[in-house]
């Protein structure tokens, strides 16, 4: 082998008007949430912990760097190719094209963006081309990178691995921390303080060679393998062999999760303490559990009451046992549509994380079926309201920037019976209003990249809502994005056509922000949404009729032989009306109607128990 030298690079050094392939011997872009998660984490506490409120970009040339690992590269018929540090390598890349997207919003604007494009593009002969040259994921990272979104079809896992990880991104990041005066001095720190280690080969053999070195010298324990080494050789021992298979057989079923359940159970029922925000401030509880929770357990065994032998049998035998098979349910109903527990999936598609620890903070150990199904229902609904009030009222769903509120609400709802908890999320609502997330901030909601997902969602919920109320067949799942041919897609009720509305918009600019608003906006499968691109309001409308029923409420016909629609519409007092033109009063009307529709489905009501 050939002498190996390393070299130290910055991550804009290794990315900057680079080009690389990857090499037969890689595996497919695997990272999942939690290396996401780790990795965000890593990056934003490093720099918090040296960001003062009055520095500078150039400030951030002085905080400490970051280690992010080595990559190892090999020159071949005039290409580099990744060897080893793809799963880093694209990784940064969705952080990247994140920031990109958040620098160049509206509210962040403070001079020139940074220049960060060609770090994910660059232009090789006159051709743009993206970071890691790849026929699978070129079209889905170049979709990313211009839209913030891509809907796959028929493709490889490592593109739907991408797109989850980068939504994953948008919501874990802490926006509300870094944005404004923060964020420039974070992007430049990122992409000069933060360092991976070059190795490059000289051969085919010498790669091959490095990277088995690199990935072959065995597979440390997991932290549930560990926790579960040190609950059992502290319970009885002739009752182990019981334990062993209790705790083997709930693994199985988790499938994958163990990790996520763990976490979920020992922050749900037992964390005290959250990690203050000032700067230097040590982890507490809930994120010493988030790192290596078989650590936590053991340290913090007295807190937890597991002082003897019959202690550490009860953890297992009962605690585990029955909250893994809690954590279960919330999986299947997180996975799919369950009845009475719908804002569940609504949830999870909306990718709150957060999810399964609130709601398992609510379970008391002696709670029945039914009192647990019911505190599922009051929980999820709560969330389901807060992340749509959260959504319209341009709030973040970062991670860190809701993680404190809902530590204390799980610490709120631990040991309390179902109409405590009712009242306590009823409580906890009223207080929001009062910060004034409401529906009201409807009335100037609009389209941008950043939030295309989530006004999809929206859409779909509200059309699924007026059709099932209308006594029709409808499906939730059918109206959000998914791989299956011709999915549904955003579509604008106004084409890109400035000309078209010159006497009621004085600037091209005041056209395309009206343009974008809530009102203005409808679902429709793909096919045709691109086939009505540039055609006028009226010869839409024809089309919208043989579409969803909120698309159809746009035409004079729906409002005839429709009983069940007419009734809906009447009991609930909604404005809906035909529009046979769609000027900017028009939008306005529709927006209002909108707005009642959100607070028909999102209505506090549900939290009122039904026990």
């Amino acid at each position: 082998m050939s002498e190996i030298i390393p070299n130290k690079r910055s991550v804009e050094e290794l990315l900057r008007g680079k080009e690389y392939y990857l090499d037969y011997y890689q595996r497919e872009f695997v990272w999942g949430k939690e290396n996401i998660e780790d990795l965000i984490n890593d990056l934003t506490s490093k720099f918090l912990n040296e960001y003062q409120d009055g520095h500078e970009s150039r400030d951030a040339r002085g905080y400490e760097h970051y280690f992010l690992g080595t990559i190892l590269l090999c020159d071949r018929n005039n290409r580099t190719y990744v060897v080893d540090g793809q799963q880093r390598i694209t990784s940064l890349t969705l952080l990247l094209i994140y920031l990109n997207h958040l620098q160049n919003l509206p509210s962040n604007v403070d001079g020139p963006p940074i220049n960060i494009e060609n770090m994910i593009l660059s232009d090789t002969y006159g051709k743009l081309t993206n970071n890691i040259n790849d026929d699978e994921r070129n079209e889905c990272m170049r979709a990313l990178f211009q839209e913030g979104d891509f809907v796959p079809t028929d493709s490889p896992p490592s593109v739907h691995n991408i797109i989850s990880r980068y939504k994953e991104i948008e919501n874990i990041f802490p926006e509300e921390e870094l944005k404004e005066a923060a964020l420039k001095p974070f992007i430049y720190w990122l992409i000069s303080n933060v360092d991976l280690v070059e190795i490059k080969a000289f051969s085919d053999d010498d790669a091959y060679e490095i990277f088995e070195v690199m990935n072959d010298r065995g597979v440390g324990l997991t932290s549930t393998e560990m926790l579960k080494g040190y609950l059992l050789s502290k319970a009885p021992e002739d009752q182990r062999a019981e334990l062993n298979e209790i705790w083997k057989n709930r693994i199985i079923e988790l499938n994958g999760h163990e990790s996520d359940f763990f976490k979920s159970w020992l922050r749900a029922q037992y964390a005290k303490s959250i990690r203050e925000r000032s700067r230097g401030a040590e982890n507490k509880d809930f994120e010493l559990i988030g790192t290596k929770f078989h650590n936590w357990v053991k340290e913090s065994k007295d807190m937890i009451d597991l002082q003897n032998p019959s202690d550490f049998y009860n953890f297992i035998n009962d605690s585990f046992d029955k909250y893994s098979k809690i954590y279960l349910k919330i999986l299947e109903a997180q996975n799919q549509i369950v009845e009475d527990l719908e804002y569940v999936h609504y949830n999870s598609i909306n990718s709150f994380t957060l999810q399964p620890a609130l709601i398992l903070s609510a379970i008391c150990p002696d709670d029945e079926e039914a009192v647990i199904k019911e505190k599922m229902r009051l929980v999820s609904g709560f969330i389901d309201i807060f992340i749509a009030r959260r959504v319209v009222n341009y709030r973040t769903l970062g991670y860190s920037s809701i993680v404190y509120t809902m530590f204390k609400l799980m610490t709120d709802l631990r040991d309390k019976e179902t109409q405590e908890i009712s009242e306590i999320l009823k409580e906890r609502l009223a207080e929001i209003d009062k910060e004034g997330t409401t529906f009201e901030a409807i009335n100037s909601f609009s389209l941008h990249n950043q939030n295309k997902r989530k006004i999809h969602i929206l859409l779909a919920r509200m059309t699924n809502h007026i059709e099932k109320k209308s006594g029709m067949e409808s499906q939730f799942n059918d109206y959000i994005p998914s791989n299956i041919p011709n999915p549904f897609q955003v579509e604008h009720i106004w084409a890109d056509k400035f000309e078209r509305h010159e006497d009621e918009f004085p600037s091209q600019g005041e056209f395309e922000s009206y343009r974008d608003r809530f009102g203005g906006l409808l679902l429709l499968p793909s096919n045709f949404n691109q086939s009505l691109n540039a055609d006028t309001y009226e010869e839409k409308l024809r089309v919208y009729y043989s579409q969803n029923l909120l698309a159809r409420t746009l035409n004079d016909q729906c409002y005839s032989n429709n009983p069940g629609f007419l009734r809906y519409k009447d009991e609930n007092e909604l404005p809906f009306i035909p529009h046979p033109e769609f000027k900017k009063a028009d939008l306005d009307a529709r927006q209002n109607l909108y707005r009642k529709l959100c607070e028909e489905i999102w209505h506090p009501d549900r939290l009122n128990s039904e026990q």
